[in-house]
Parts: structure tokens; sequence; C-alpha cells
């Protein structure tokens, strides 16, 4: 009977530690459950945060923002007509989740509108009178422009800049259907900082690029601009810029393009010497637009 009993005993102590490691177990994975859980929710935070950020300030672009409870740290980079916003979050027992959120950067429609340009002249055009371009009356009639001028060429066909040097001694906005400005330089004839800007209009609002067809692509190889110009360069179609067979290929200021296609076998192809410029009308400054992905990938 005594052994009946110990055998007994011996069964329910076993059982009892049995269960007691069953119950450790579990509350272990609780807890481990519970800490991976609020590391997801504090870098889902860290995405809110970044976002909210992002349409509140001037752009989306190079954010960080961080917090203690929850606790994350969040940041944003541009590229390639998105943002990626990447937050850490950490749970109270240490887990770490990384969470990746993608928006797009809408593309930015321009329609060109003469009244949108005050302070620059603005000839009206009919049929195309300007000379065909490079002869040198057309080169001239640039030069001699002494106030800040748009020049609207779009019934003038693809206009030709190849092999065209430039000195300007204002601002001087050429509105182009297409263009092509191989070896074109651009100077300052007074040493007095200008603008030179070279726009393809977009006249579809779609907040995307509408490419008519690639006539109206803007071709810039080997193109110069001295210190002194700056200008912005805008085409819902292919821009095409860099350095083939010359010493030195600059542009100063912007290139906005429905796609951007760099030459060149030998780097730098192009010094591209980014800075701000201001073209009426027209704000380039990026924007957050829809989201289209958003993942954990750690």
């Amino acid at each position: 009977m005594l052994i009946v009993v110990l055998v007994v005993m011996l069964v329910l102590s076993m059982a009892g530690l049995a269960l007691a490691v069953i119950v450790t177990e579990t509350t272990g994975a609780l807890v481990g459950n519970r800490d991976v859980a609020e590391a997801r929710a504090a870098a889902d935070a860290g995405i809110a945060a970044a976002v909210a950020t992002a349409r509140s300030a001037d752009g989306p672009c190079g954010i960080e923002t961080s917090a203690s409870d929850p606790q994350y740290s969040a940041e944003s980079e541009c590229g390639d007509g998105a943002v990626t916003f990447t937050s850490t979050g950490t749970g109270s027992a240490g887990a770490v989740t990384v969470t990746e959120a993608v928006y797009l950067i809408p593309w930015v429609d321009y329609s060109f509108d003469a009244a949108e340009w005050p302070g620059w002249d603005a000839p009206v055009r009919g049929a195309c009178d300007f000379p065909a371009l490079p002869p040198a009356d057309a080169v001239a009639e640039i030069e001699e422009l002494t106030e800040p001028t748009v020049i609207d060429l779009r019934n003038c066909g693809r206009i030709d800049l190849d092999g065209v040097e430039l000195e300007i001694q204002t601002d001087v906005a050429l509105i182009v259907d297409g263009l092509s400005g191989r070896n074109l330089t651009v100077r300052s004839s007074d040493g007095v900082d200008h603008a030179f800007h070279i726009i393809a209009p977009d006249d579809t609002v779609d907040q995307q690029p509408t490419c008519p067809d690639e006539s109206r692509s803007i071709s810039l190889r080997n193109v110069f601009l001295d210190e002194k110009v700056s200008g912005q360069v805008y085409s819902p179609c292919t821009i095409t810029l860099g350095r083939r067979f010359a010493p030195v290929s600059r542009w100063n200021g912007q290139v906005y393009g429905g796609e951007v296609d760099w030459i060149g076998s030998t780097p730098p192809s192009l010094i591209l010497a980014e800075r701000s410029v201001d073209v009426p009308g027209l704000s380039l400054a990026p924007t957050l637009g829809p989201i289209v992905s958003q993942r954990d990938v750690r």
C-alpha cells in the first residue's frame, strides 16, 4: 500500500513539474509575442509620424523623426519618382521590427501661360516668324534682348540649337515642342547672373508625364553653361544630357523630365550643378502621392 502511495505521489510530482514547464514556456511565448507586437506597432507609428511630417513640411525628402513611447526612429529618402520611409520600432523587451513604406511622388504638369510670367516680355507669335535656328540672325535676336523674355517656339517644330554659341545679357526662356542642343554653349555677356530655360510643356493635367512622341524630347549632349548662367530643363518626354567627345559638359540648375538619359562613357559625363531656379507658374518641390507598398523588412 505504501508503494502505491509513493508511486502516485511521484506521478503527481512529475505532472506538476511538466505543468510548470508548460506554464513557463507559454508565459515566455506570450511575453515574446507581445514584445514583437509592440515593436511592429512602434514601427507603424514611426511610418505614420514620418508621413504626417512629409505632408506638412516643405517636402517628403530627408525627414528624420523619433519618439520614446512608443520607441521608434524613422527617416525618408527620395529617388526615382518615389519616397521610401523606413521606420525601426523597438518593443519594451527589446524586440526590433523594421518597416518600409513606399509612396509615389506625383509628376508636376506644366502648361505654359504667358500671363503667369509677370516681368517677362512674351512676344505674341502666330505662325513661326522666329528665324530658323541656328542661323546668325536668330542668335543675334536672342543676344540683343535686354529685358527678360520668354519666346514661344511651339509653332516652329523641333528647334535646332546644335553647335550654337549664345552670349546673353538678360534672362531667356524658350518654350518648345522639342529641341536639339548638341554642343550648345550659353554664356553671360555682361558678367551678371542670368537664367536660360528650355521648357517643353505638359498640357495634360493628370500628374504623370504625357509625351505625345519623342520628337518632343530635349537633347543637350555636350551642353555648357558658364558659371553665371542657370536654368530649368523641363519635358514630359526624354531629356538627354552628358558628355561625349567634349572636354566639359555642364548644366547649372535643374533637370525635370519624363525620362532622363545620362550619356558618356567616362564619368563624370556631365557636371550638374544643382541650383534653385525660378520659373513662373512652375513649382517642382516634391509632394507626397499615393502609397505603393508597406511591409516589414526585418
